[in-house]
């Protein structure tokens, strides 16, 4: 027994939502017809940054590898970019971060580095690309702490090296960090970017956020 549209009153088999195959796809269409018209409007004053293009995880003792082949297959790697705040955390830092990867009470955020590679993943785009190989937009502290800890030059909880954590639940040999990869092509992307994750927290300066916030109008400015 055939049902009847809600709207148009014909008859169908099959009814979604009270309506028939017809009415159902116009109803649809003006969904995204008002999806479009709504994102229009909103994105003269809302930045949008798509999914990065590739996400990875990697164990901590494989880091610092992991980076330098990315360097050699990709034109380079830089750690520390212009718009960084450089090397900033103190050693006291550094040691609070591993313990708490020891202790396993990082959140997935914490445990997290953001790179970016133009190349990465889009081999036929050719549009403009003023970037090339390799930078890290934010993790630069996280990746120090961590290539400081495997290296020797502290240890946690006053008294474990790196080795000392084997064969026990707080080994790091299986620990990993998750890498994202994006592909931007211009850098006043990457430093809206970085301007948007970092403005709202309290970690960087007023002076800080305003220097990156120069650099990107003297981006804009140049185009």
């Amino acid at each position: 027994m055939a049902l009847i549209c809600e709207k148009c009153g014909n008859s169908d088999y099959k009814l979604t939502k009270g309506l028939c195959r017809d009415c159902e796809e116009e109803r649809l269409r003006v969904i995204r017809a008002t999806n479009i018209a709504n994102t229009a409007v909103l994105a003269k004053d809302i930045p949008y940054y798509q999914e990065c293009n590739y996400v990875v995880d990697i164990e901590l003792h494989s880091i610092t590898r992991q980076f330098n082949q990315y360097a050699e297959d990709w034109g380079g790697f830089e750690y520390n970019p212009d718009f960084q705040r450089g090397y900033v955390w103190t050693q006291e830092q550094q040691i609070a971060y591993m313990e708490s990867f020891v202790s396993n009470v990082l959140s997935v955020q914490q445990r997290t580095i953001t790179l970016n590679c133009p190349e990465f993943g889009n081999y036929n785009d050719k549009s403009p690309c003023e970037l090339h190989g390799f930078v890290i937009v934010d993790g630069l502290q996280r990746v120090t702490a961590i290539q400081a800890f495997l290296k020797g030059e502290f240890k946690v909880f006053g008294k474990f090296t790196y080795e000392d954590l084997d064969n026990s639940r707080f080994s790091l040999r299986r620990k990993t960090i998750k890498v994202q990869v994006f592909a931007w092509r211009m850098k006043k992307d990457i430093l809206e970017y970085y301007l948007l994750f970092n403005n709202g927290g309290t970690v960087h300066s007023k002076e800080e956020i305003q220097r990156v916030r120069a650099m990107l109008e003297d981006c804009k400015e140049k185009q």
